[in-house]
């Protein structure tokens, strides 16, 4: 229904577009040119050594370093998953029954489908930054990451790339690596209290 009941002149612009939010490249560029701005305006009147660059990367890294290794994470266990084979749409149909048609826009892509890679990134870094600004002033941040993670999925049906299974199947490989990731945090933040807590009460006895 998505690829071909919805084609329209206008979707063929902004599906392909959307498509390309879930490019590895784009994604990193999109964390790393947020959390620069916002570092810039939140460090921008505040004295300290080293480059506004520095401040600034230090400044959001609570949430900017846990998105990059959800991507990288739901990066590999997608790639791991892609062993499995299974046809895309447009070659699927080609092969079995070539009167279906498949609106394919891009390149055409024939095996690997599942999971979408798109969307397995592009929805680990929106579940992990739900999950690490919880409460933050920068929650918007996550709203606008998991508008776009939808948006990367519907695409991905719209430009005949996958299955709607594919996508779910990403979906669930974001979910999966962003609570991963987010796990690693609150062990390490586990720890880092531990250790403050017990530096405190060492200091206490001396």
């Amino acid at each position: 229904m998505v690829n071909h009941g919805w084609e329209c002149r206008p979707l063929n612009v902004i599906m392909p577009l959307l498509t390309d939010l879930g490019l590895g490249e784009v994604q990193v560029s999109i964390i790393a040119i947020l959390a620069l701005v916002i570092g810039f305006w939140h460090t921008r009147k505040r004295p300290g050594e080293g480059s506004w660059l520095k401040k600034a990367w230090s400044d959001q890294r609570y949430w900017s370093a846990p998105l990059l290794w959800s991507f990288v994470v739901s990066g590999i266990m997608a790639q791991l998953l892609k062993i499995i084979p299974r046809q895309r749409p447009w070659w699927y149909y080609l092969k079995h029954n070539p009167h279906v048609y498949v609106h394919v826009l891009g390149e055409h892509l024939r095996v690997r489908g599942f999971p979408s890679g798109h969307e397995s990134t592009s929805m680990a870094i929106a579940f992990t930054a739900s999950l690490v600004l919880r409460g933050k002033g920068e929650r918007w941040i996550a709203r606008l990451l998991l508008i776009v993670a939808i948006g990367v999925g519907l695409s991905r049906l719209y430009v005949g790339a996958h299955w709607p299974l594919d996508v779910l199947g990403g979906i669930g490989v974001g979910l999966i690596s962003g609570g991963i990731v987010y796990r690693v945090i609150l062990r390490k933040r586990a720890r880092q209290a531990a250790q403050v807590e017990a530096a405190g009460s060492n200091n206490s006895t001396l």
